[in-house]
This record gives C-alpha cells, sequence and structure tokens, in this order.
C-alpha cells in the first residue's frame, strides 16, 4: 500500500468521523467567566465575530493553523476537481496553503480538509466552523497549546 493509499483512509475515516465525539470543534470566543445558559446565543456571536471578521477573529484561526503549518512537512489536502475530490500534496508553499485557508473560510466555498500527516491530525474548516480530529494523543497537547496561545479552545 503506498503513501497515497493510506493518505486517503485517513481522510475517509476524518470524514466518517466528522461529527462524531471522536472529532472537537475550535471556538473563538474565549473563556467566559461565568457559565452560559444559552449556547444558541453563543453560535449567534460566534457566526457574527466570524462573518463579519470585524475584530480580526479571523487572525487568531490564521496565526494557529500558520504555526501548525512550521511543524509540518507532509500535508495533504482534497481539492475539487471536475466534481471530484482529489488529494493532493503541499509543495511546502506558504502562499498556496494560506490559499487553502482562505478558501476554507470563505462562504461561497464547501470548505476544506487538511490532513497533517506528521502531527497526525485533521482539520476541517469551513466559513463557521473549524474541527479536528487527533488520529493519536502524542501532540494533542502541544496542538492544544498553539490554539490557546491564539485564545482558541478545542472542546
Amino acid at each position: 500500500m503506498d503513501k497515497i493509499d493510506n493518505i486517503e483512509k485517513l481522510f475517509e475515516e476524518f470524514i466518517d468521523n466528522l461529527f462524531s465525539e471522536n472529532t472537537k470543534n475550535i471556538k473563538t470566543v474565549d473563556i467566559f467567566p461565568k457559565q452560559i445558559n444559552s449556547n444558541t446565543k453563543y453560535a449567534q456571536i460566534e457566526k457574527y465575530i466570524l462573518k463579519s471578521n470585524e475584530y480580526n477573529f479571523l487572525d487568531k484561526y490564521y496565526r494557529a493553523l500558520i504555526n501548525l503549518y512550521v511543524y509540518e512537512d507532509n500535508l495533504y489536502y482534497q481539492e475539487e476537481e471536475n466534481l471530484k475530490y482529489k488529494i493532493k500534496k503541499d509543495n511546502k508553499d506558504l502562499k498556496k496553503y494560506i490559499n487553502l485557508l482562505k478558501k476554507g473560510f470563505d462562504f461561497n466555498s464547501n470548505g476544506v480538509l487538511l490532513i497533517f500527516n506528521d502531527l497526525k491530525l485533521a482539520l476541517s474548516i469551513s466559513p463557521y466552523q473549524l474541527n479536528i480530529m487527533f488520529f493519536n494523543q502524542l501532540n494533542k497537547d502541544f496542538i492544544e497549546l498553539i490554539f490557546k496561545f491564539e485564545g482558541l479552545f478545542i472542546i
């Protein structure tokens, strides 16, 4: 089995688990001093902040995701070509990576799926949500720390 076959299996596993307890959300709003009674209000605030980007909250995501990129040499992503999804390997081009992130956060896109093979994690980037799945727990604390430094929390 070659490397692309293994990566395809990781993408399949991630897609199969995208809405399960194995996949966590990364939230934008910082810690509140008291329990919130309404998740609906929280979701509305989060969508408003992300959609308008008036407060530059997307910058937090970009900084965290660019920091992840620094530690990854085997990044794969799914890209739509002729109505089919193709798996492509990143060629260590930072501009292309940033454009992938922009595409994922774009309200006119279907989002982007990324596999960080060295860090053993998968990310689903969409306009309203960033989901993460760890394929093993070795780098979990380290990755959570990268997001915490930007005021983002994996829950």
